[in-house]
Order: structure tokens, then sequence, then C-alpha cells
């Protein structure tokens, strides 16, 4: 035999075996079971993808939820604080303003309302025209009307004889009512 014969032969044998391997992996690939198999391969990786982002999430999830709780507990706790300076607030100022009333009726009754140094001289004009049956302002008046004039409570104090606490009460009510 001479070698063309031999390599032919050799070709022909390594052509059959190719050819039947190459058909038994295409069926392989092919057929209902490797496709069935490549399919579950693919949704296991799938499933194994969704509960690892699942899990993530949930635990993004729980971290806020954790946030959220501990920054309504803060908030719960800065509205029983805040509730609690308001009352404390309304009951001192119910109580600053009966004190001042009642020191007010108190100088009222008690203490002329105008000075011997602001009487006028019979010789001198009076300021602003005033009719004889006019009644005396109030001590709260007297202070308002000071107070709108921009005298300083300090002085309202010494003019009117009242503590000067009493006459900053009072301009801080008249302030507070001009402000709205």
């Amino acid at each position: 035999m001479s070698w063309p014969y031999i390599i032919s032969v050799f070709c022909l044998v390594f052509c059959c075996f190719s050819f039947i391997y190459f058909r038994s992996f295409l069926k392989r690939k092919t057929s209902f079971e490797g496709i069935l198999k490549d399919v579950r391969e693919e949704v296991s990786r799938l499933l194994r993808s969704l509960d690892d982002i699942t899990d993530k999430n949930i635990t993004l999830i729980e971290d806020r939820e954790k946030r959220l709780k501990e920054l309504l507990e803060e908030t719960d706790r800065r509205l029983t604080v805040y509730f609690r300076e308001i009352d404390r607030r309304d009951k001192a100022e119910r109580t600053y303003r009966e004190m001042g009333t009642r020191i007010i009726k108190e100088n009222a009754v008690s203490k002329p309302l105008v000075s011997e140094s602001q009487v006028p001289t019979p010789t001198a004009a009076p300021a602003s025209p005033t009719p004889a049956n006019a009644p005396i302002a109030s001590v709260e008046e007297q202070i308002r009307e000071l107070t709108r004039q921009g005298v300083p409570p300090e002085k309202i104090a010494s003019r009117l004889g009242i503590s000067v606490s009493e006459a900053e009460f009072v301009a801080d009510i008249e302030a507070r009512k001009t402000r709205g």
C-alpha cells in the first residue's frame, strides 16, 4: 500500500467518527431533554439572582423602617416637650396677666394717676386741650400711651409709680397686640 491510500483511509475514518460525534452532539443539544435541561439551568440561575436581590431589598427596607421608627420616636419626644412648653408658657402668661391686672387695679385705686410734677401750673397752657369732664385714663392705658410714644419702661415706671416689670409687662402685651 502506498502512502496516499493510507492517508485517504485515515481521513475517511476521521470524517466518519467526526460525523457520528457531531450528530450525537447536535441531537443532545437540539433534543427536548437537552433544551429542557438548559432552560432549567437558566431558570435556576434567574431564581438565585432574584433571591439575592430580594434579600438585599428586604435588608434595605428593614434598615429604612428602623430609621423611620427612630425618627418618629424622636419627633414624638420633641412634640411632647413642645406641648409641655406651650402649656407652661400659657400658664405663665395667664399668671402674669392676672398679676398685671391686679396690680394695675390696685395702683388705680391707691395712687393718683397724675403726679404733682405733672400738674400744669396756672400760668402755663396745657400741651393738648382736654375737656374738664374727660375721664382720667387708667394706669394700663397710660402705660400703653407712653409705650406708643417711645418712652422706655424705666421712665414709665418712675413716672407712674409702678415697678419696672409691670411697665415692661404691659409694654410687651401692647407690642404683641400691634404685631398681630
